[in-house]
């Protein structure tokens, strides 16, 4: 099978810069721009593709800017492509190492396109949760500060009963926040 890797250069607002490389690290035309939408998104399957016959994987690889990343890769791995998220500092590394000197789009999205053949170790493939699983991520990340502050709260009045009255924290046990169950006293009637 052969496989294509698309260097995708995001722009926060404005136009976004593609570069398409052969699996023989060759371009695949010159490097164009494309825009978020459904038209702008086929636009970009369909020069990645181009000049091609018979099976082919297209990898796409995308700094996570902003959240300009996620309907882009939404609709790509929608469409059966696979995505890489790189970190922006291994991207800055690799450009600098490439074109010391100059920062433009197009050499952004080669150097996005490149990163595949010189370090694949660093790519990581994107998957996109479902609803409920992003639901419960969530939820869990809520409970996590929830639960971080509690902490807190529970320290700093230890922190502030010791200071006052030293053994008075030593009274209450070792379920010092726990409810305490009432007594129940038998009715008379």
């Amino acid at each position: 099978m052969i496989e294509r890797n698309i260097g995708i250069d995001l722009a926060v607002k404005g136009t976004h810069t593609a570069q398409v490389l052969s699996s023989y690290d060759e371009p695949v035309g010159k490097s164009f721009s494309f825009d978020t939408t459904k038209e702008g998104l086929e636009k970009l399957v369909k020069r990645a593709l181009k000049d091609t016959d018979g099976p082919i994987r297209l990898n796409f690889v995308m700094e996570p800017t902003s959240m300009a990343w996620l309907p882009i890769s939404a609709y790509l791995i929608d469409k059966g492509h696979r995505v890489f998220l790189v970190s922006t500092q291994k991207s800055s590394d690799l450009r600098k190492f490439l074109r010391r000197h100059t920062k433009s789009d197009n050499i952004d999205a080669m150097t996005l396109a490149k990163l595949p053949m010189i370090d694949k170790s660093s790519l990581h493939e994107l998957s996109l949760p479902t609803a409920d699983l992003q639901s419960l991520y969530r939820y869990v990340k809520q409970r996590d500060k929830l639960a971080k502050s509690v902490t807190k709260k529970k320290l700093r009045i230890i922190h502030m009963f010791s200071y006052a009255i030293p053994k008075l924290m030593s009274v209450f046990g070792k379920n010092k926040f726990t409810q305490v169950n009432p007594v129940r006293r038998p009715s008379a009637f």
